[in-house]
């Protein structure tokens, strides 16, 4: 059996021993019971008056007095009717006060606030029926009684009907809270994970960041190196090229006396290495 059975199953049970132990209470009070109503034998050719208002009642409640006019078969009838209510000292309270219609064919009724003046009240119906195209005029009189009993008992049922209003209302409250409990931790599941994953991605992210910096920074001190060699690996080859040209313009021209006269007076200068006289780099002389 799940909590929500458990609950249910002792609110019941709860509101149970109430009842028996309120009606239990009601016997001690001796509280008065309703009058045992003879049924008589009624025939469609007659009107009669029936009483249907309560019996019991507490100070300061409101009730009403109503009465029925109808035919033997139960068909209502059109009546004007009156009330008298005594007090139980037997004074006049109301004394041929007119009943209103009611919702309800038939029916007749006039609100009252009950008393606090507790005991029996009489009261007293005066109908004039109409019927069969004529009226008739019927009379009939019943009691009511104000108990502080029942009025207590009343108020205590009350009260129980409130506790378990408050009851349901605490039972679907926690259900309420339930389901908040668990939509709650559905989203802080799906938030755990969500950052749990933002996390993972952040340090990938910031792995691949490190190692790219890394990367970018051998590449860069590779190629600086490269350079470095290249420039280097250039001017060696320069320098050779140079080397060479010189070596070479010598022989040649310690070779060729002749060449280097010629070569000589035609530049007009003196005193400048071969190779700059060659590329003009050298001034020349008066």
């Amino acid at each position: 059996m799940d909590r929500n059975n458990i609950f249910a199953f002792s609110l019941g049970a709860i509101f149970t021993i109430s009842i028996v132990f309120l009606t239990i209470i009601a016997f001690k009070l001796d509280l008065p019971q309703r009058p045992i109503i003879s049924v008589e034998n009624r025939t469609p050719d007659s009107a009669y008056l029936d009483i249907v208002s309560r019996t019991e009642y507490y100070a300061n409640e409101t009730g009403q007095v109503i009465v029925r006019t109808s035919d033997g078969l139960g068909n209502p009838l059109n009546s004007s009717c009156n009330a008298s209510i005594v007090f139980p000292n037997k004074t006049y309270w109301y004394i041929d006060s007119p009943l209103s219609s009611s919702s309800i064919a038939g029916n007749y009724y006039m609100e009252i606030t009950i008393p606090d003046v507790l005991g029996v009240y009489e009261y007293y119906f005066s109908c004039n029926i109409s019927f069969k195209n004529s009226y008739t005029l019927i009379k009939k009189s019943s009691t009511f009684h104000v108990s502080i009993a029942y009025q207590k008992f009343q108020e205590i049922i009350d009260r129980l009907n409130a506790l378990n209003n408050s009851l349901v209302q605490i039972n679907q409250s926690i259900n309420n809270l339930e389901i908040n409990m668990n939509n709650n931790f559905t989203y802080t599941n799906s938030l755990i994970q969500n950052i749990s994953l933002y996390i993972n991605m952040t340090n990938v992210t910031e792995e691949i960041k490190t190692n790219f910096t890394i990367q970018i920074t051998d590449l860069k001190s590779w190629m600086n190196t490269w350079f470095l060699q290249i420039e280097g690996d250039i001017n060696n080859l320069y320098q050779k090229w140079i080397d060479f040209l010189n070596t070479f313009l010598t022989r040649l021209l310690g070779t060729s006396k002749i060449l280097q006269d010629v070569v000589g007076q035609t530049v007009g200068v003196t005193n400048c290495p071969l190779l700059d006289r060659i590329l003009g780099k050298c001034q020349m002389t008066p």
